[in-house]
């Protein structure tokens, strides 16, 4: 077996940085206050007050909507720490009806930051069908999702799409025919595989995965490594309920199989 970690898995873990906008005197808009935990993730609207360029943007703050994710209380993750360059509306300290300064970067034209926060739920809304192990989830939700994720650079849900998108195709055709057992633990080898050249060429990743007493602090350390860890977990766990339903003979397939499995064990 290559080990080589397959094309579709090699993507930049980070957030890569949003567009730059320069704004007009009385615009219109977006404050971002995006989480780790998309779940957690908060918007403020606002009024141009003076761009003059710079890093630092003055803005009337107009109204603070925090955390309207139709997800609430579903993804019970460790409370969100923020990275990446966004402040929370707690660590800002942002007050209504009050003029303050903003990082450039936190500011986004209101119809294009309107678009990125509905997408980041709707992948949220994907991600926890299929963590849900939902019956119905259709393929081409999975690509749909990948695909707004992309062209909105959030490379580290892209990338958690992508090992999600793998195992999905480890399981079943896109009309939802399941394949037989043997072939389901063929086909999850080499998911397994680069699941575990994932925790490899990331430090933060296996140091927030690997424990059996996980460290808060550290799962929260990005939306990448928050998501992925979730993710990470779900297909071993469904990795060891198809290998136990296997009846056939063990062949070679089957010993790869077990190997990898073997392999992704976490530690006191």
């Amino acid at each position: 077996m290559s080990s080589r970690l397959p094309a579709i898995f090699i993507l930049c873990c980070a957030l890569s940085p949003l567009q730059s906008w320069s704004f007009q005197t009385g615009q219109r808009v977006w404050i971002d206050l995006a989480a780790v935990n998309i779940n957690d993730d908060s918007y403020a609207e606002g009024e141009i007050i003076q761009d003059s360029g710079t890093d630092k943007v003055q803005v009337m703050v107009k109204s603070i909507t925090q955390s309207k994710a139709f997800s609430s209380g579903v993804f019970c993750a460790a409370p969100s720490q923020q990275s990446n360059g966004w402040e929370s509306p707690a660590v800002y300290n942002v007050i209504t009806n009050q003029a303050q300064t903003f990082p450039r970067h936190q500011l986004m034209d209101w119809t294009a930051g309107y678009n990125r926060f509905y997408e980041r739920q709707n992948w949220l809304h994907t991600f926890l069908k299929w963590l849900d192990r939902h019956p119905v989830i259709e393929r081409n939700q999975i690509l749909e999702a990948g695909k707004k994720a992309q062209d909105r650079s959030m490379n580290d849900l892209t990338a958690v799409n992508q090992l999600m998108l793998a195992e999905y195709d480890a399981y079943q055709t896109a009309q939802f025919r399941f394949y037989p057992i043997a072939e389901r633990l063929a086909k999850l080898t080499p998911v397994l595989a680069s699941i575990q050249q994932l925790l490899q060429r990331s430090t933060e990743l296996r140091s927030a995965w690997q424990p059996l007493k996980r460290d808060p602090v550290k799962l929260n350390h990005s939306s990448y490594t928050l998501f992925m860890t979730e993710a990470i977990d779900k297909i071993i766990q469904d990795a060891h309920k198809s290998r136990r339903l296997l009846t056939t003979p063990v062949d070679e397939t089957i010993h790869a199989f077990d190997q990898q499995l073997s392999e992704l064990k976490r530690t006191p």
